[in-house]
């Protein structure tokens, strides 16, 4: 199989993102209970996935490829918006992550047959929450539905001083109901693709990062299903 081969012999990104959705959203939770997006842009950084269930869980990817140059200022982004950071790397290399990364932080180490380690647990601390960072993550809709269920905001805040207004009155509410709010908005998001998908059960572990990154109608839903059912010899020739 292509997927086990690339686990084994060339742990590209991917491979990182679909073995923490496959074990964190499908495995440890569910996707009834539980969501993941992928490219969250937190600060001045953007988290290869976020795991979102009861908490919030920013998981940071190092292959063997990438650099830890930039870790510090991710993992302190990342600590701004959400409860809990992680940084998953091979486990060649998470010893040197273990070094880097500040203690309040979860390190995690994948083999060459996509088994998790985890190196260290990370902790939580709603003080590091910062709610100007987190009202950036949000859309127009998400944060106008969170101002309206806590204050009863009503301003039309399409851009220029709604926008600005809005953002005031975010960051003005208490820092325990900004957490709560966001949480829930973008579990939310990252449920929307189980709603359109309704048989993502059904998807083949190989492709679980695919299906939370791509929204699909039911009929492409139906053609990647059959894609995947083909033998890859069938396949070659278009």
């Amino acid at each position: 199989m292509a997927y086990a081969q690339l686990v084994c012999d060339y742990r590209v990104e991917y491979v990182y993102k679909n073995t923490i959705a496959s074990s964190m959203v499908f495995g440890r939770h569910s996707p009834d209970t539980a969501s993941a997006v992928l490219e969250l842009a937190a600060g001045d950084s953007i988290a290869d996935i976020v795991v979102l269930n009861g908490a919030s869980t920013a998981y940071e990817i190092k292959t063997d490829l990438d650099q830890f140059s930039r870790l510090s200022q991710q993992v302190a982004d990342y600590a701004r918006c959400f409860d809990k950071v992680v940084v998953v790397t091979s486990r060649a290399r998470a010893e040197a992550a273990l070094d880097l990364v500040p203690s309040a932080h979860g390190v995690i180490g994948i083999d060459r047959r996509g088994r998790m380690r985890t190196y260290r647990e990370p902790t939580v601390d709603e003080s590091r929450l910062d709610p100007r960072l987190m009202f950036r993550m949000l859309r127009r809709e998400e944060y106008l539905a969170i101002l309206k269920r806590t204050v009863g905001f009503g301003v039309d805040a399409r851009e220029g001083d709604g926008w600005i207004e809005a953002r005031a009155a975010f960051a003005a509410l208490p820092p325990n109901i900004v957490r709560h709010e966001v949480l829930g908005e973008l579990r939310r998001r990252g449920m929307a693709i189980a709603k359109v998908n309704p048989s993502i059960r059904l998807l083949p572990k190989s492709v679980r990062a695919l299906a939370y990154s791509s929204r699909l109608s039911r009929v492409g839903f139906r053609r990647l299903m059959t894609r995947l059912n083909q033998p890859v010899s069938s396949l070659a020739a278009l």
